[in-house]
């Protein structure tokens, strides 16, 4: 907002300044016709250094006709209306700038524009500055009425002109002050996000650790996964390193890029050694999971696997990966654990975001069925790329 303001100052000083080097430049001719060169040099002189007062204080403050200037600017418009025509012949009325009142005014109509709250406002002060034009041309005989009457149509034009480019200058800074704040605030959010992302299992982790209760055999591979988790959070906050692994087997990126689904699961399974495991991986040993795939579906499957070791008190807990046509593949997670009603039951962070929403932006497709005391099924599967089914 503050540019544009400063913007319209710069564009107002422009025109002043335009104007009083005309009144200047044509200063010998109007002495020459004026009835009364004092009176004339005496307003002439009066408005150029109220003018310049006023350009000068909205030029360092960057507020267009703030007050007491935008009153001053008018004042002085009607003032040079009523000296200039007493004291100037019917000859240089129109046309000519030794008659300088009605360009000094339609400069202040304009930025009547810019200085009004309303259009309406602006459209009754120019339509002012007009009539008192009217009034000063009816003491002038022999002027063109038809020129009059379009002089004095300037005025409100001016004013109204100026109010509506005010309006949408002003608008369009508004607009994009909100736009800037929108992405600061959703680069406040994203990051956020990000934030939950990175400790979210991490703080589950955590705070299985700090568990009094918990047997050695979890905390022995709790302690082992505490290595990874501190990794990412040291990725999160941009700490200098030199390799980041994100798993115990520590695959290159060239063998991510080939990893099969049964490779995969083989990389998250040994971090949950004290669950009640059954992997079933023969029809997945064959089956390449999509490089953009790996890390949400590996995320996703670790964040499955805490959910049962936190909730569910699971006897039993089936991994099973199957290829069920060209280019499509099934991953299950099945418990036997206590179950949850989907239809009474929000899903929690882990779920909505690091299953549901990163699985779904990869195109892999997620499908949550469970009920209370029959345990849950979680599964993750792409849409084939082929019709003919395996055979």
């Amino acid at each position: 907002m503050q540019d544009v303001e400063k913007s319209m100052v710069m564009v107002f000083v422009c025109i002043r300044t335009l104007h009083l080097s005309a009144m200047w430049l044509t200063l010998p001719a109007a002495i020459g016709v004026t009835y009364s060169v004092p009176t004339y040099l005496t307003v002439q002189i009066t408005v150029t250094v109220l003018t310049i007062g006023s350009c000068c204080d909205q030029w360092r403050h960057g507020r267009l006709m703030m007050r007491p200037w935008g009153h001053v600017d008018v004042a002085m418009a009607m003032v040079a209306f009523v000296a200039l025509t007493l004291t100037s012949p019917s000859s240089i009325f129109n046309g000519t700038w030794a008659y300088w009142a009605p360009g000094f005014a339609m400069g202040t109509a304009a930025a009547l524009g810019g200085w009004c709250v309303t259009t309406r406002g602006a459209l009754l002060s120019s339509s002012c500055l007009g009539v008192v034009y009217l009034l000063a041309a009816a003491d002038k005989h022999g002027t063109d009425v038809w020129t009059v009457l379009g002089n004095a149509l300037a005025f409100p034009a001016f004013g109204v002109g100026g109010a509506l480019l005010a309006r949408a200058l002003r608008n369009l800074a508004r607009q994009a002050r909100d736009a800037r704040l929108a992405a600061a605030r959703s680069a406040r959010e994203l990051e956020a996000e990000r934030y939950r992302l990175a400790v979210h299992d991490t703080a589950s982790v955590l705070r299985m650790l700090g568990d009094k209760q918990q047997t050695q055999e979890v905390v022995a591979l709790l302690r082992q996964q505490a290595p990874l988790h501190a990794a990412r959070l040291r990725t999160y906050m941009n700490l200098a390193f030199d390799t980041i692994t994100r798993d115990p087997v520590g695959d290159s990126a060239d063998d991510e890029a080939m990893i099969t689904l049964a490779g995969l699961v083989r990389q998250v399974t040994p971090q949950f050694a004290d669950l009640p495991l059954d992997v079933v991986l023969f029809l997945a040993e064959a089956v390449t999971v999509d490089g953009a795939q790996i890390d949400p579906l590996r995320d996703a499957l670790a964040t499955v696997l805490h959910n049962v070791r936190n909730h569910a008190q699971a006897t039993r807990v089936t991994i099973h990966g199957d290829s069920e046509r060209v280019g499509s593949w099934e991953l299950q997670v099945n418990d036997n654990g206590r179950g949850f009603d989907p239809a009474t039951t929000s899903f929690g962070y882990g779920l909505v975001t690091q299953v549901l929403q990163q699985c779904h932006a990869v195109g892999i497709r997620v499908t949550i069925a469970s009920s209370l005391g029959a345990g849950t099924r979680i599964t993750f599967h792409t849409p084939s790329t082929d019709t003919q089914a395996r055979p």
